[in-house]
């Protein structure tokens, strides 16, 4: 073999050498991808598609209260949600307001209509969140010894926190929740009853748990 075939053969090996290289890299590369993306669909698809949850405690009180929640894919950990519920309140409730308290008022909310969007800092819909709160309440006061009742109207909104914890491997979940509201009333009806006026707080707290499941 001549210089030039030698030199010919050399070019060969090098530039295999080099092919050989390149695509074991390339492979490698591609296999970080491979696997995030199997994880990303992974992930995806352990997500809930729908929540659906209620609170016990009007239940309780000779209400209602359900809501469904939908996560977002778009934006992990972002779950937005509406309900309905009502209750009567104890006069324990009522007579959280001091303004109320000993006048013998009995209030419920007779309809309410909420939506909510939380979102949690974990990317998933698990554990700690803050969220917002709109609702419309509809209120309906009497007092003890009078037939008269007063309904009026409220739209509340409210900044939220809460966990959502799931103590077993199913569906099931936990989310205690606590938030501070802002009351706005949407009518000017005088909330008056045998001398007495029934105060709506400006701003009033109120904490509770929903019971869900995730589908």
């Amino acid at each position: 073999m001549n210089t030039t075939q030698q030199t010919f053969a050399a070019g060969v090996t090098v530039l295999a050498l080099f092919g050989f290289a390149g695509q074991a890299q390339a492979e490698s590369l591609d296999e970080p991808s491979s696997t995030a993306a199997v994880a990303t669909e992974s992930a995806e698809s352990d997500a809930p598609k729908i929540m659906i949850e209620i609170d016990p405690m009007p239940f309780g009180l000779s209400g209602h209260a359900v809501h469904v929640r939908v996560p977002i894919s778009s934006v992990p950990g972002l779950v937005v949600s509406a309900g309905t519920y009502g209750m009567s309140f104890p006069d324990v409730f009522t007579d959280i307001n001091s303004e109320n308290r000993d006048e013998g008022w009995n209030a419920q909310i007779d309809k309410a209509y909420a939506t909510f969007a939380d979102y949690h800092f974990s990317g998933k819909v698990e554990g700690f969140f803050v969220g917002a709160q709109l609702a419309y309440q509809g209120f309906e006061v009497e007092r003890d010894q009078s037939d008269e009742r007063i309904d009026f109207g409220v739209v509340i909104a409210m900044a939220r926190v809460g966990t959502l914890w799931k103590p077993f491997d199913s569906g099931f979940y936990v989310l205690p929740w606590a938030g501070v509201y802002a009351n706005i009333r949407t009518d000017d009806k005088k909330l008056e009853i045998g001398g007495e006026k029934f105060d709506v707080a400006p701003v009033a707290g109120f904490a509770t748990l929903h019971l869900g499941w995730q589908y």
